[in-house]
């Protein structure tokens, strides 16, 4: 009998003193169903994108911002960057504003693919030491919601944006809303753009760029821009220093240099 109560009681203490980084360590590789969510609207405050009824933050993991940037780049456009890259995501809805604000408001592109999909972790962790002296009531349980957005666009270029947030459970009213906690769990955990690897080792290899030197952009099927900065405060951006790429996705190679200098 001892020997089967000595590793459950194990078993009860790390879940109860680690149940967090339990649950980290399992949904690495197993995570509840994918759930589907309205996707119809989506708009950018400055801190992050709100996709139907979701707000999604561009805080990471650190509590600091990740590096993403939504912003026109090109007047009437509006672009969402990470680094050196950039993906179109349509057309600006709303005026620049003269006082600064943040607010970006746009429609996708004909023939866009947007999806956004809500994960839960299969295993909850509970918090029996979590409690509040003089205010509401803490919650029992706790889990991790996950965000995926994929953004497709005709010529093949591809967004995909993971989000991790905390959900909590009250005796009284079940699971709340997924929070960003800020609290280096919850926040925006990677950002994808092809084709980052591709161009950029050959902006490396051919050219000897640093990443912050310029930007890419895809201009149709296989064909990306590649914006040096020093271009975009011309009279013509995109002349000068700047370039243009053919890519084969099968090989993924820079086939062809369209341009340039």
């Amino acid at each position: 009998m001892i020997k089967i109560i000595v590793p459950v009681a194990l078993l009860l203490f790390v879940w109860l003193w680690a149940g967090r980084g339990v649950t980290e360590l399992i949904d690495r590789i197993l995570r509840g169903g994918a759930v589907p969510l309205a996707t119809s609207d989506i708009d950018s405050d400055g801190g992050g994108l709100r996709v139907g009824e979701i707000r999604l933050t561009f805080g990471g993991l650190d509590n600091l911002p990740f590096g993403v940037r939504v912003a026109s780049l090109t007047p009437g456009r509006v672009n969402i960057s990470n680094g050196p890259l950039t993906f179109p995501l349509g057309r600006r809805t709303n005026a620049v504003d003269p006082r600064g604000r943040p607010e970006i408001e746009f429609v996708r592109d004909d023939g866009d693919e947007v999806s956004l999909m809500a994960r839960t972790s299969v295993l909850s962790w509970p918090t029996p030491f979590e409690f509040n002296i003089l205010g509401p009531a803490s919650p029992s349980w706790k889990r991790y919601v996950y965000y995926e957005l994929v953004w497709k666009k005709q010529s093949g270029n591809r967004l995909r944006m993971f989000w991790r947030y905390e959900q909590q459970y009250y005796s009284e009213g079940g699971w709340k809303g997924p929070f960003m906690m800020w609290m280096s769990h919850t926040g925006l955990l990677s950002v994808e753009i092809f084709p980052d690897e591709i161009v950029e080792k050959y902006i490396a290899r051919m050219k000897g760029w640093p990443q912050s030197a310029y930007r890419i952009e895809s201009h149709g099927s296989d064909i990306f821009a590649v914006i040096h900065c020093d271009d975009v405060k011309g009279e013509q951006p995109g002349a000068g220093k700047s370039f243009q790429v053919q890519v084969d996705r099968n090989s993924r190679e820079v086939i062809k240099e369209i341009g340039g200098q």
